[in-house]
């Protein structure tokens, strides 16, 4: 795909009230508008089980949580996540785009190669650089779960910065995030496989 020139390049603004984002999964990258995802119903359980599960807690500590919520990255970047949570006092509409940083964004891999690619490099990249603490992606074709937390780095070699820094891998047995409830995998993946 070309990279448009700078000035052909539609904005967040733009996008936010476009046509192109009214017509099912679609993202904002670089001021082009790209397919997102699609989900099928392995990757829709999980999604519903984690929303069950985390919006109760986050609510606990006076925040909520949302699916397939669009976040406004930056001025040409608007990525859908898949689930994102907060807890933080964060100003978040009822209506448009999530323009704050949440406290977790969780993404439920769908096993499409660009898919994985988006949530594995892509997105891992942009929701530090946005500041997003909390980064959990979740493998149900190979029952993985993997909880990055964001990082100041300090390295020799490299210009230091922010990254993910993996805390959990896990395939079963139970998992306690720095930030979120307990749970078992072993029930989500029963459910998943059900």
């Amino acid at each position: 795909m070309a990279t448009p020139q700078a000035d052909q390049r539609m904005t967040a603004d733009q996008f936010e009230w476009s046509t192109e984002r009214t017509r099912g999964d679609r993202e904002l990258v670089d001021g082009v508008v790209v397919e997102g995802e699609m989900p099928n119903r392995r990757h829709q359980t999980v999604l519903a089980w984690l929303h069950a599960l985390l919006d109760p807690w986050a609510r606990h500590k006076g925040g909520g949580a949302w699916t397939n919520a669009e976040i406004r990255l930056g001025e040409h970047q608007v990525r859908q996540a898949d689930l994102i949570a907060w807890w933080s006092g964060q100003d978040v509409p009822l209506d448009g785009m999530m323009r704050a940083v949440p406290d977790l964004v969780v993404e439920v891999i769908s096993p499409q190669p660009r898919d994985v690619i988006r949530d594995r490099e892509e997105k891992l990249v942009e929701y530090c650089a946005f500041g997003v603490p909390h980064y959990w992606i979740v493998e149900p074709l190979h029952q993985t779960v993997e909880i990055y937390l964001r990082q100041w780095k300090k390295t020799w070699a490299l210009v230091p910065g922010w990254e993910y820094g993996r805390v959990i891998l896990e395939t079963r047995g139970v998992i306690s995030p720095p930030a979120g409830p307990t749970f078992q995998l072993d029930a989500l993946w029963a459910i998943v496989e059900g």
